[in-house]
């Protein structure tokens, strides 16, 4: 008899001691910490705030990033959520300076269960202006405007919010998730100091009108295919360049620029055989004269032929599976507007339509077709 009422005792004191534990472990289930990572170069000084999807209310922050690192604590929230960045300075992949963004608001929304991450870049801003044009912040809009926007950049594969992208600045642009990011956000940056005279101008360098421009013009980049062309000729030059072409794997850089607008579901990594032809360079073609052009694409071996408008050319180099060398002669009395590169082998033929070329020889008239007023 003097057993049970001692075991009944310590039944009672294990519960006093682990039921509290038990309960605190069930107020905590939910809990998570809740991390950032601001890029366009990883971004220093920018003020981030993070929020509820559904009522815009304040759930941590503000706080500073650093090296683009930022840190909201732990929180006991389920529910699509957003974070908000704005401003801060970083170093540009391309030419090296830094670049401030004062008054740039970028943001990135997920849905948020338990530990998360959030990557803000200038695509997860486009995503969720998507995601607000479809009807706000729900978790079905969030998650298919996330999807759908790496689709319009040929990241397919990639989830844009919860990926860090690669810094060309610090390691090479590989043929990964990450690396495939971080070469889109290369080829922005290209973008955007296409047309500044970097020579002069000084230290620091203030970017947010033309981020801003860029930012309002490509929300809807698959109706305008400028936009498109743009960042072709912008990722082309990444492989071509002599200060950039060691900072990316070409094979990586020829995935992205074939998903651009429409992605085949490329897979980060994975090895690519059939004959495909994405891209060519220079794109703005004389219309008389020796040029050069590069070609990129997949599967290309020494068997393979090329024509350039209709023409069979015999002066074909291939450099690697993913890019040769032709030299063509355009010397025709009324140049196309459009030309067409085809490429042959084994039985495969592949296409690529060089839109919107206007020869300079007939571009004095503003009434011929494609050519610019």
């Amino acid at each position: 008899m003097g057993v049970k009422p001692f075991a009944r005792v310590m039944r009672r004191i294990a519960l006093v001691i682990i039921l509290p534990l038990l309960l605190h472990a069930c107020a905590d289930s939910g809990q998570g910490s809740i991390t950032g990572y601001v890029m366009k170069g990883p971004v220093s000084g920018s003020v981030c705030t993070l929020y509820r999807g559904d009522n815009n209310q304040r759930l941590a922050g503000p706080v500073t990033s650093e090296e683009g690192s930022i840190s909201f604590g732990r929180l006991n929230y389920h529910g699509v959520a957003y974070v908000t960045c704005q401003g801060g300075t970083y170093m540009d992949e391309i030419n090296g300076l830094v670049s401030h963004i004062p008054g740039i608001e970028m943001r990135a929304a997920r849905f948020v269960q338990g530990p998360t991450h959030f990557t803000v870049t200038p695509l997860t801003e486009l995503a969720v202006r998507y995601a607000e044009r479809m009807g706000g912040l729900s978790q079905k809009n969030v998650e298919k405007a996330n999807y759908e926007m790496g689709d319009r950049f040929g990241l397919s594969k990639v989830d844009i919010v919860a990926t860090i992208p690669a810094s060309i600045l610090d390691e090479q642009a590989t043929d990964t998730a990450a690396g495939w990011y971080g070469i889109v956000l290369a080829g922005l940056s290209k973008v955007l100091t296409k047309d500044m005279d970097l020579n002069a101008v000084g230290e620091p360098v203030y970017m947010a009108d033309e981020l801003a421009k860029l930012l309002d013009g490509w929300a809807d980049m698959e109706k305008d295919p400028a936009t498109l062309m743009a960042l072709r000729n912008a990722l082309n030059s990444l492989v071509l360049s002599e200060d950039t072409k060691d900072k990316v794997a070409e094979a990586a850089v020829v995935k992205v620029i074939a998903g651009l607008g429409s992605q085949p579901d490329l897979i980060p990594g994975q090895a690519v055989s059939t004959l495909s032809l994405v891209s060519v360079s220079p794109m703005d073609l004389p219309s008389y004269g020796n040029v050069e052009l590069t070609l990129f694409g997949t599967g290309f071996g020494n068997a393979i032929k090329v024509f350039i408008d209709g023409q069979q050319l015999t002066d074909v180099t291939v450099d690697s599976s993913h890019r040769l060398t032709v030299t063509t002669v355009f010397a025709t009395p009324t140049p196309t507007i459009d030309i067409e590169a085809v490429v042959q082998q084994s039985g495969q033929e592949a296409k690529f339509v060089l839109q919107r070329i206007c020869a300079y020889s007939i571009c004095e008239s503003p009434n011929v077709a494609g050519c610019p007023l």
